[in-house]
């Protein structure tokens, strides 16, 4: 079952339960990559964003980490994207790569929300839409460079129901300047700001509004 896609010039990205990404060339008809195990997710794939600015293809299966493959070298074993101070713990439930600068948006089922630098891989802002079980400050916003948590989580589709049903957070979107806004959603809705440079007191945990 094909989970998620992107359009990149004339070829289309997906990614799939069988635990494939694939790219079309919608021009030829035809396959001409095709990512698997030990450079994918072995529990399936379900989310993927390109970033145009570095040429990156970021991926997403059950386990709390997201994969970075070359979309020039597609032999290049994929990189991760790594915050060891502060690392998802949940399922990554959604990736957003953004088209005015070479930055990638991730975030996962805990609350965890965060802001990574492309051209270097490291996280330049962290937000807790809900209280981060995992920091031991009680969930404050920070700014961190570093690794990933070991990844963990059931196989198969057929606990994605269940996953989805303990999700805090079960989905979020990026609004583009001016108004350069993180929306989050799970048992309400938060909006936050996102300017971390010109902003840095307001890009935090604290919600500028609430949806109720």
């Amino acid at each position: 079952m094909i989970t998620d896609m992107h359009l990149h010039g004339n070829c289309l990205y997906t990614c799939s339960l069988d635990t494939t990404i694939k790219v079309t060339d919608l021009m030829k008809g035809h396959v001409k990559i095709v990512i698997e195990p030990p450079h994918s997710h072995p529990q399936g794939v379900f989310k993927l964003a390109i970033s145009e600015a570095s040429l990156q293809l970021f991926t997403a299966g059950l386990e709390p980490v997201v994969l970075v493959h070359s979309l020039t070298n597609s032999r290049m074993k994929p990189q991760r994207l790594e915050d060891k101070h502060r690392p998802h713990h949940g399922r990554i439930i959604g990736i957003v790569a953004l088209a005015e600068s070479p930055q990638v948006i991730t975030a996962d089922s805990s609350g965890l929300v965060k802001v990574w630098d492309t051209r270097t891989l490291t996280c330049t802002q962290t937000i807790a839409s809900i209280k981060d079980p995992f920091s031991g400050g009680g969930g404050s916003s920070s700014l961190s460079k570093g690794g990933v948590g070991a990844s963990h989580g059931s196989s198969g589709a057929d606990v994605v129901a269940s996953i989805m049903a303990s999700q805090l957070m079960t989905s979020f979107a990026y609004i583009p300047p001016p108004a350069r806004r993180i929306i989050t959603n799970g048992r309400d809705t938060k909006v936050y700001t996102y300017d971390a440079a010109a902003k840095p007191h307001q890009s935090d945990d604290v919600a500028v509004s609430l949806v109720t």
